[in-house]
């Protein structure tokens, strides 16, 4: 993808997200986009500001390097991450995880490794999520939503709609191996009871031997039926 296209995705994609307050994408040191509640003269200071944020760190509470990308965060709660690959440079400002996230989908579609949906095929690293639960635009790679908290098993593509993983991977509904073991002993145990109020009781309780293997199979019916969403790797 030319420069210009990526820059143009790069700026739809973090202007869509919730989470992120600020942002500006720059070429060779020089702005080129940024978010709307920007100026073009706090833009050009957010990137001087990410390009002198290592040597100026002690302004700053806490200092992370993670390949390519390091965020600042200062006492009172301020998260600057930076990302810069080739040409291009991206200073974000807002929620750390959604930041971290963001980025790192970001460089992979710089780098040319961008996550593409199991299922349709089309590229995703881009692309805005809902999380399932309180509705919030949230990157690819979040397993917990920094809005509502509340844990993420599986997105939908926004191409397709089928359930991907929070990492982009496909998912399969399997039987938990607990669940399977659990409804085998049921009916086994089901059986034992039968067999043990036959010998017990003999003709005089025949009509009651069904009973324990008709209940415990009904419980066992339902712990079959539970699966779960796992994550594939393909």
């Amino acid at each position: 993808m030319a420069t210009k296209g990526l820059v143009d995705f790069i700026d739809e994609y973090l202007g869509g997200l919730k989470g992120v307050s600020s942002y500006v994408i720059a070429s060779e040191g020089l702005p080129i986009k940024w978010s709307r509640n920007l100026s073009q003269e706090s833009a050009e200071e957010m990137i001087a500001l990410a390009t002198d944020l290592l040597t100026s760190a002690s302004r700053f509470g806490e200092l992370i390097d993670v390949k390519n990308s390091f965020v600042a965060v200062n006492s009172a709660g301020r998260t600057i991450t930076a990302l810069s690959l080739g040409d291009i440079q991206v200073v974000a400002e807002g929620n750390a995880d959604v930041l971290m996230a963001a980025l790192g989908n970001v460089r992979a579609s710089i780098e040319g490794k961008p996550a593409k949906c199991p299922h349709c095929g089309k590229e995703i690293s881009l692309s805005v999520f809902k999380c399932p639960h309180c509705g919030s635009a949230i990157p690819l790679g979040l397993r917990r939503c920094p809005h509502c908290g509340r844990s993420i098993r599986s997105l939908k593509c926004p191409h397709c709609g089928n359930p991907i993983s929070p990492s982009g991977k496909k998912l399969e509904y399997r039987r938990p191996k607990f669940e399977t073991v659990l409804g085998v002993t049921l009916l086994g145990i089901g059986a034992a009871i039968s067999v043990l109020l036959y010998v017990i009781g003999g003709s005089d309780v025949l009509p009651l031997v069904p009973l324990p293997v008709a209940a415990l199979a009904a419980i066992s019916a339902y712990v079959f039926s539970i699966k779960e969403l796992v994550e594939v790797e393909k």
